[in-house]
């Protein structure tokens, strides 16, 4: 009997523990990909206004941009994280109805204001660039968004001109889209200037794109990213240097085939799925580490994708959370060798909650 009492009392002991733990990792390896070595990736909730709150973007220096409502309204504020030494704080920058949703390396975030793009740099006033949405600003201060003023009307890109900017509408795959297709829009900008996102074709299918800058400060014509025949369709929601990462359905026939992660390469035009489960990659850094979410058995995991080594990694997430996923990820730099990952999680009450994640 006393060794029954110290089994059941070593049990209750490590279920205790087990309950305690604020992280978990769910195991649901990618059987087309090797399994990452495991670091001691860390997750954190962000601060919150009081109501729902998701985290979009990070920059190299680690401030964290997203969005947060205050419980008392169904619309978000833009909201900015930092770290300092007592952890994670939060900060207004925009007012009711506006969500940041890049940042760049100096600290000047875009995204929209009650309809309008929405530039927010550190300490100042915001400025607004007409009725539209940013979505993702580079380090030279170029803005890809999309615009809803006429002429423009469709993906731009605003460029730095003195204490202001100068609109560009551009070109799409056709000079007349066809019937019932818009002209597709923006997702993201590198270093060099290069945009992608997605457009359409003459059939009115839905293909991932990118925009090239040209010596005279203009864009070129969107180029369909992948081969026509090699997906159904796709789209581009993040780029870093050469490679751009998004989703698509490899096959002729959507229909046919489950959604994949992608990647692919703007300076040779290669391409192909990352892995062979049903998910998206969002963000891509320097080092070639893609983020995003994969779907298994209903459930929405965050994943960190090594395409160099062709490995995946599940991110741990808060106990009690539901779906969850990331949006962004930075560079580490001297200062901060850590990597940071940002994203959001539902709640067990359906609301969602901003995280970062911290990587070795």
């Amino acid at each position: 009997m006393p060794r029954l009492q110290t089994l059941a009392k070593s049990l209750l002991l490590a279920l205790a523990l087990a309950c305690a733990n604020t992280e978990s990792a769910p195991t649901a390896p990618d059987p087309a990909l090797a399994r990452a070595p495991a670091p001691t990736v860390t997750v954190t909730q962000l601060p919150s206004l009081g109501g729902i709150t998701e985290a979009f973007a990070v920059n190299d220096a680690g401030t964290v941009v997203g969005s947060s409502q205050d419980g008392t309204s169904s619309s978000g504020y833009a909201v900015r994280w930092t770290k300092g030494s007592g952890g994670w704080s939060i900060s207004i920058i925009g007012g009711l109805i506006s969500s940041a949703q890049s940042i760049n390396s100096q600290g000047t975030a875009v995204g929209w204001w009650d309809g309008k793009v929405t530039v927010w740099r550190p300490s100042e006033p915001a400025i607004t660039l007409g009725s539209g949405q940013a979505h993702a600003i580079n380090d030279a201060g170029f803005i890809a968004g999309f615009s809803h003023a006429p002429p423009l009307a469709g993906p731009t890109v605003w460029t730095p001109s003195g204490a202001g900017w100068i609109a560009q509408r551009l070109p799409t795959l056709l000079d007349t889209p066809a019937t019932g297709c818009g002209p597709g829009d923006t997702r993201a900008i590198s270093a060099s200037g290069v945009i992608v996102g997605f457009g359409y074709d003459a059939s009115c299918t839905q293909v991932a794109v990118q925009w090239r800058p040209l010596p005279d400060g203009t864009w070129a014509r969107a180029e369909r990213l992948a081969p026509p025949g090699s997906t159904s369709t796709d789209i581009a929601y993040g780029i870093s240097g050469t490679i751009a990462v998004g989703a698509a359905w490899p096959c002729a026939v959507q229909s046919e085939c489950a959604r994949r992660a992608y990647q692919w390469s703007v300076a040779n035009g290669t391409s192909g799925p990352v892995g062979s489960q049903d998910a998206r990659a969002n963000g891509v850094n320097s080092s070639a580490i893609a983020v995003g979410s994969y779907v298994i058995r209903d459930k929405m995991m965050a994943s960190a994708w090594t395409l160099g080594t062709s490995t995946v990694q599940t991110l741990p997430t808060l106990n009690g959370s539901g779906k969850y996923w990331a949006w962004g990820i930075n560079n580490p730099i001297l200062a901060r060798p850590e990597t940071y990952i940002v994203g959001g999680t539902t709640g067990g009450s359906g609301g969602k909650n901003a995280i970062v994640w911290t990587m070795p």
